[in-house]
């Protein structure tokens, strides 16, 4: 008689479990399944980035959501992938399911994700329910919905993801180390590493296609200070010893557009120093000067800038003969350095500032006369300085 209310108590108790097992697994309040035993709490983060020159020059096809076909806005630094969770054995997980995603949660975030994290590629991803979808869902789905309890939503796993690219900022420890874009030049490995080393003291993951440089990954633990990635999977085997870092965007110069190029020559006794400055860059030189001039006393004061192919640096530094502004343009293999000094001290740039501005923003009328006169024969290139200078009768012109 005992018998059958005990089977019914077990019936009873296999009913509970299962209610308990999905209760367990699903967390309304933060929107994640952690599959009960399935997919265990990850150990690390991986920041993957893309370079837009190696992607887009693979473009085939345009389309509205592909940044590769926005040549005139499209990207010129190291992009997003993506931001994925590992563990210490190699493996990692992914599509641990979750509130599908909503552009609309990120709605405030739109602006910098479609400059910082584009999709550089027409095609859409798949979703973790085999769904095509955009590619900020993918990451989100696939890799985003892992990064419980370090991140609770899509907003902040984004939020997050962009602020440690912002602080982990690649593409500028690159360009100071002299590693900028250039369909010529080629850049041994090792030194793309150590730059990165350097500043961030971990080895990063290289990924290329060919001889260009396509990814750069950097691991972290869960608080994102830097670390090595798991089994020292640094990927090197898949680049050669030199790489390119291929232009595309405001880097790759379009000669069809119609833009005012500056030779800038520096003569001495000895050497000549020369550089091409774009309008652009001359006038922000000019900013420079001011700025420069505003301030008296021995003070260092540094300022950079990219455009096109070239990085420009600029500072205003001193030694024992006075105070003095460099200016140092980097346009792929060939780089130049000029030095301004002060006539006297603290007598600041402005006399040189006023007539660059009248010289690049005169347009002549008229034919300009060509009857210079020769600076000194002796000099070599002496005919290339004198049609070269800024400085020359052209300003006395603009006067």
């Amino acid at each position: 008689m005992s018998s059958p209310p005990a089977i019914v108590n077990l019936r009873m108790l296999f009913v509970c479990c299962i209610l308990i097992a999905v209760k367990g697994g699903w967390d309304e309040e933060v929107g994640l399944l952690r599959r009960g035993g399935e997919q265990r709490e990850f150990d690390y983060f991986k920041l993957a980035l893309q370079w837009p020159g190696t992607y887009c020059r693979k473009t085939r096809h345009c389309c509205s959501s592909n940044a590769c076909c926005t040549r005139s806005n499209s990207p010129s630094v190291f992009t997003i992938h993506g931001l994925w969770t590992e563990y210490n054995d190699g493996t990692w997980p992914s599509c641990c399911s979750g509130r599908p995603f909503d552009e609309k949660e990120i709605s405030t975030l739109l602006e910098p994700m479609r400059k910082y994290w584009p999709s550089l590629s027409c095609g859409s991803p798949r979703s973790c329910h085999h769904k095509k979808g955009p590619f900020w869902g993918h990451e989100w789905e696939k890799h985003g919905t892992c990064a419980y309890p370090v991140v609770h939503d899509e907003y902040e796993f984004f939020l997050t993801t962009l602020n440690v690219y912002f602080k982990y900022n690649v593409t500028e420890v690159l360009f100071e180390a002299g590693y900028v874009p250039s369909n010529s030049e080629k850049y041994p490995l090792g030194g793309i590493i150590s730059a990165i080393q350097n500043a961030f003291h971990t080895t990063p993951e290289l990924v290329c296609s060919g001889d260009a440089l396509e990814e750069l990954r950097i691991c972290f633990f869960k608080n994102f200070e830097p670390r090595d990635c798991a089994h020292d999977t640094s990927l090197r085997r898949s680049c050669p010893q030199y790489v390119s870092l291929p232009a595309h965007g405001s880097w790759a110069r379009d000669e069809s557009r119609a833009e005012m190029w500056y030779d800038w020559t520096e003569r001495g006794r000895i050497m000549m120093s020369r550089a091409s400055f774009s309008q652009k860059s001359m006038e922000w030189i000019c900013l420079i000067l001011k700025e420069a001039s505003k301030v008296k006393g021995n003070n260092v004061r540094r300022w950079r800038r990219q455009e096109h192919v070239s990085h420009l640096f600029c500072a205003r530094n001193f030694n024992n003969k006075g105070r003095y502004i460099s200016i140092i343009s980097i346009q792929g293999k060939s780089r130049a350095v000029l030095i301004v000094p002060e006539i006297s001290f603290n007598a600041g740039w402005w006399d040189l500032d006023t007539k660059i501005e009248k010289f690049i923003h005169y347009k002549a009328n008229k034919t300009v006369n060509q009857n210079y006169k020769m600076v000194d024969k002796e000099i070599p290139y002496a005919e290339t300085v004198r049609r070269s200078r800024w400085s020359s009768r052209e300003i006395n012109s603009a006067a």
